[in-house]
């Protein structure tokens, strides 16, 4: 007969089996190395386009738009302050009701509103002298044939510089304000096309500069004020300052 003792160790042997088997599962476990991952079908692995290079040549281009947009906004900025020292410098004057007779310096032009003609022509100039965009934005208006030049000018700037301006008219009135000399301004010259557009012939002039003559055009608008329409060539003149070629130019 096979004794207590013995028969209690045959109960063992599976026992021990059973723990060395268990012990093995969780060394292989630990083994893996902990950067090793489920292989991926296809389906799911995710695949990394590659990011094609710019061409040098837009790249230039870009970073060169980029800096003349920069150096615009400088000068509309400037323009705020010379005005301001001008007008600290200056000896009291007598305000004039309009440019059209002896004409205005710079210090003495301001934001007259839009009911006639002659105060929606100053209201510019003074909106250009100061740097005051929102102003000059307000006394801006396009045909469709300038709003659609304006537009495809906007849609070719860099992705950065229309983020940063927000809106094509921002950009129109920069450059409109940029066109604008700080010089004696004079009205020379009125003419009526209807009765809701007119043309304003001016002159600018300064010592250092020689004379400058520009014509506005001017149309009333239904609750009767009158703006300045942009001219498309202005657009395209614009267009040319920036670099911007209106036919094929892309930046991205």
């Amino acid at each position: 007969m096979v004794s207590p003792r013995i028969a209690s160790a045959f109960w063992l042997i599976p026992l021990a089996v059973a723990v060395g088997f268990a012990a093995r599962i969780v060394d292989s476990s630990n083994s893996r190395p902990a950067n090793t991952s489920i292989p991926q079908s296809p389906d799911q692995q995710v695949k990394k386009e590659a990011i094609p290079e710019k061409d040098p040549s837009e790249a230039a281009a870009l970073n060169s738009l980029q800096a003349e947009i920069n150096a615009l906004e400088e000068r509309v900025k400037k323009r705020e302050h010379v005005l301001a020292q001008r007008k600290k410098e200056q000896q009291p004057f007598t305000d004039a009701s309009s440019l059209n007779h002896k004409g205005l310096d710079p210090e003495q032009w301001s934001n007259k509103g839009y009911a006639t003609p002659y105060e929606s022509v100053e209201t510019l100039i003074f909106s250009a002298a100061s740097g005051d965009l929102q102003t000059m934005k307000d006394s801006l208006v396009f045909s469709p044939e300038s709003e659609s030049l304006a537009k495809r000018l906007f849609e070719k700037l860099p992705n950065s510089v229309r983020q940063e301006q927000g809106n094509l008219e921002t950009v129109m009135a920069m450059m409109t304000i940029d066109q604008v000399p700080l010089a004696h301004a004079q009205i020379t010259a009125y003419k009526e096309i209807t009765d809701e557009a007119k043309e304003v012939f001016m002159l600018f002039s300064s010592n250092l500069d020689s004379p400058y003559s520009v014509k506005l055009d001017l149309i009333q608008f239904p609750d009767t004020t009158w703006k300045v329409l942009v001219p498309p060539q202005a657009i395209s003149e614009y267009a040319e300052k920036l670099g911007v070629n209106l036919e094929n130019t892309n930046f991205e």
